[in-house]
C-alpha cells in the first residue's frame, strides 16, 4: 500500500523528522561532552519544547500538524506505518 502526503502535512512531517534528528544530536552531544545521562524522557521533552518553538518561529508545516484534529493525525500515523 502506497500513501502519498502532500502540502503542509508533508512539510510538517519533514520538519518533525528533522526535529527528531536534531533532538537526538543535541542529547548525544550533551551526554558525550557534558557527562549527561542518556534519557529518552529528556529527548522527548526536548522534542516537544523545540517543536513548540519551531511552530512559534513560523515553521508552517509543524503549525499545520498541531492544528489538525487528533483523528486525522492518527490516520496519518497509521498510513505511515502501513507504508
Amino acid at each position: 500500500m502506497q500513501v502519498t502526503v502532500a502540502g503542509q502535512v508533508k512539510k510538517g512531517l519533514n520538519s518533525i523528522i528533522t526535529l527528531g534528528a536534531w533532538s537526538l544530536w543535541i542529547h548525544c552531544n550533551h551526554c558525550v561532552f557534558d557527562g549527561g545521562t542518556p534519557s529518552s524522557t529528556t529527548i522527548i521533552s526536548t522534542f516537544k519544547d523545540e517543536g513548540r518553538q519551531w511552530a512559534l518561529a513560523g515553521a508552517r508545516g509543524i503549525s499545520h500538524l498541531l492544528a489538525l484534529p487528533l483523528l486525522h493525525l492518527s490516520l496519518v500515523k497509521y498510513s505511515l506505518v502501513m507504508y
